[in-house]
């Protein structure tokens, strides 16, 4: 599972044994909201404030 942390610089993944891993992202002060996946399994997220 995919989830977000608002105002955190980072996209996170949860797996079913309770790990999670962080995936940074590049734009500073991003502001990430939302996040989603897509028919082919690629992740799509917003961005709120970017700078």
């Amino acid at each position: 599972m995919w989830f977000t942390q608002h105002k955190a610089n980072f996209i996170s993944s949860i797996n079913k044994e309770g790990t999670i891993t962080s995936h940074p992202i590049p734009t500073l002060q991003a502001g990430v909201m939302g996040i989603t996946t897509a028919s082919n399994g690629s992740i799509w997220f917003t961005e709120k404030s970017g700078k």
